[in-house]
């Protein structure tokens, strides 16, 4: 069943942000091609994959397990220039293929640590790149892949291992620039009757380093909308919500994706 949310970003937001967002390169960060599949169609795996292939969300203030039973779908039409057919992973680009009927879709948001212009200003003050540096220092420092809390590093299930960011997030231009994906928090605001379902990925940058989650969800950004009347403000919060983050400053999104995961939650595997 579909769930309707606000868009967290204000206009006020993405505008102030876009404004601030000065030139800069890739560096080291080369583009890579993408790998993994994105077939909509259930792959054939052995019980002991499918056991293994679960992966945390923060959920309602605490931690639910989910398990991944196929590879991520890209839900815009593939350039003709990609002799695979498959479309690329884009931040930006809203879908226009669904894996299924575009009603029974849920976001699913991806927090990704974007503090590195902590001391320039805060929010991409320095860059999105610089902005991203926790992200990317975090996830590739002991492992070379990405960090998909509540769990400890490891390799996130059926995630493409790329992403596009558009060039004019970038200092200007038109086309995208593919980077490796970075390291990322998982928050989902319904357990979808614990099936096997598809999720929109949506993309939330968190300045504030403070609202981080915790692994245990005892502190931080752990669920989409207030879990109290009165929501506790930035500053003294125990745990925040997406909404409440929003409204604090504290991030900037959620960014639409063209791409989607497929995964159910687990009863009985909640924190």
């Amino acid at each position: 069943m579909k769930r309707t949310y606000r868009n967290l970003a204000t206009s006020k937001y993405i505008a102030a942000g876009l404004a601030v967002i000065t030139v800069v390169a890739f560096g080291s960060w080369t583009a890579l091609a993408l790998a993994g599949s994105n077939s909509k169609n259930a792959m054939v795996e052995s019980g002991s994959v499918e056991q293994n292939e679960t992966m945390p969300n923060f959920y309602n203030g605490g931690v639910v397990q989910s398990e991944y039973e196929q590879g991520y779908f890209v839900g815009s039409p593939a350039p003709t220039n990609i002799p695979s057919g498959q479309g690329p992973t884009l931040l930006g680009v809203a879908p226009t293929v669904f894996p299924g009927q575009p009603t029974d879709v849920n976001p699913f948001f991806v927090l990704v640590p974007a503090w590195g212009c902590a001391n320039a200003g805060g929010g991409i003050a320095c860059g999105l790149v610089s902005a991203l540096e926790p992200a990317y220092n975090e996830s590739f420092a002991l492992s070379g892949q990405e960090t998909c809390l509540p769990a400890s590093i490891q390799t996130c299930w059926d995630h493409p291992s790329t992403i596009g960011v558009p060039n004019s997030l970038l200092g200007g231009g038109t086309g995208f620039s593919t980077v490796p994906l970075p390291g990322h928090d998982h928050l989902i605001a319904d357990l979808e009757h614990f099936q096997d379902v598809w999720w929109n990925i949506m993309v939330v940058l968190v300045f504030n380093e403070s609202a981080w989650p915790s692994q245990s969800a005892s502190h931080g950004i752990t669920s989409v909308a207030n879990l109290t009347a009165q929501p506790v403000v930035a500053g003294g919060f125990v745990t925040e919500s997406l909404t409440q983050a929003e409204l604090n400053g504290d991030v900037f999104g959620p960014v639409v994706t063209n791409t989607y995961l497929n995964f159910a939650n687990l009863a009985g595997n909640s924190t």
